[in-house]
């Protein structure tokens, strides 16, 4: 959170001179449905209830700063979304995860429990330290999560922890991004010696393994596994205002990157689609990325081209949901939902 927020105020003036000539451009606008918020929030934390609902937490605006009422977001069948406001969170670095009972542990300091039956949130005994998010909490495939700072593994069923061996390698490279792997590994890289490397934590037999380097790449800011089992990586080279640099593919067969032929600057989310692409968030623009062909395979804009969209979900029906504000971030409240 701390460099996309640094990131982000370095680039603002940049942008706005970017995405007004981008307005010019032939890129077709799509028919998204729109919906408005209730509180303005840049980097927002999303998450997908059982019940198909979306809980709101966290970001910043210029008028609060850190925001901590939290949203729920109910989606319809017509694309439209209404908005509840309910309780706050604590700490603005809290990040949301689902337990095997649908109710969402807020990992932070302190942690909090929200139940969706109820929607209120219940402040719990927790080991953590806070101001996790930038460092990295990876949720991993039986429902327990990883916290790498701690050199932990923690259970939410049950509340529980197991502290992993001491000599595995400090995640204290700034910034670092993990991906949980089809297998259970967890991918990782991070800055170290002037150099991105990628690291492969194997949990079940507590190690972790130096990968290959990234080519052209200082720092890694976005990352996600595709539906053919590699990693797309984004980032920025020695000058964040720069970012003309093509994206890179990590393949866990062989631990090495290949350098993608698609460039998008300023990217500010990544998902996937229920049909293997990647949709990928950037100055307000969408792009449909294909990883079969290595390519961009559409290219379309927002409504309203200076929002951010920061958080992205993927909703039970397949549709995308987009939550954003404008420039600067008091203004334009905006949730789109968009059907592939």
């Amino acid at each position: 959170m701390r460099n996309k927020i640094f990131v982000f105020l370095l680039i603002v003036c940049c942008a706005t001179i970017i995405v007004g000539c981008n307005n010019q451009d032939n890129i077709p606008i799509w028919p998204f449905v729109e919906s408005q918020m209730n509180i303005p929030r840049k980097f927002p934390k999303v998450i997908l209830l059982n019940n198909g609902k979306v809980l709101i937490i966290n970001g910043w605006n210029y008028d609060n700063f850190f925001v901590t009422k939290a949203e729920i977001c109910t989606p319809n069948d017509n694309g439209e979304c209404s908005f509840e406001i309910i309780g706050d969170t604590k700490d603005f670095y809290g990040t949301p995860f689902a337990r095997k009972d649908g109710k969402i542990i807020i990992i932070g300091n302190p942690a909090q429990l929200f139940d969706p039956d109820t929607n209120v949130f219940t402040d719990i005994s927790s080991p953590f330290i806070g101001q996790y998010e930038y460092l990295g909490v990876i949720q991993l495939n039986d429902g327990r999560i990883f916290i790498p700072i701690q050199k932990m593994i923690y259970n939410p069923d049950n509340d529980t922890k197991e502290i992993l061996d001491s000599s595995l390698p400090p995640s204290y490279h700034w910034p670092t991004v993990y991906t949980l792997l089809p297998d259970g590994r967890v991918f990782a890289c991070a800055e170290s010696n002037e150099r991105v490397y990628g690291y492969i934590y194997d949990l079940s037999a507590k190690t972790c393994t130096q990968a290959g380097f990234m080519n052209n790449l200082n720092y890694c800011e976005e990352a996600i596994l595709m539906e053919n089992g590699k990693v797309l990586v984004c980032g920025y080279g020695e000058n964040p205002l720069k970012q003309d640099l093509p994206l890179e593919i990590f393949d866990p067969a062989t631990g090495q990157f290949i350098v993608s032929k698609v460039i998008i600057p300023y990217i500010q989310s990544m998902t996937n689609l229920l049909n293997g692409n990647v949709l990928i968030t950037a100055l307000g623009k969408v792009y449909i990325y294909s990883p079969q062909k290595d390519d961009v395979i559409s290219v379309m804009k927002m409504h309203n081209s200076r929002l951010g969209y920061d958080a992205v979900t993927r909703l039970s029906n397949g549709n995308v949901l987009f939550v954003g504000c404008g420039e600067p971030p008091s203004t334009a409240v905006v949730v789109y939902q968009y059907a592939p």
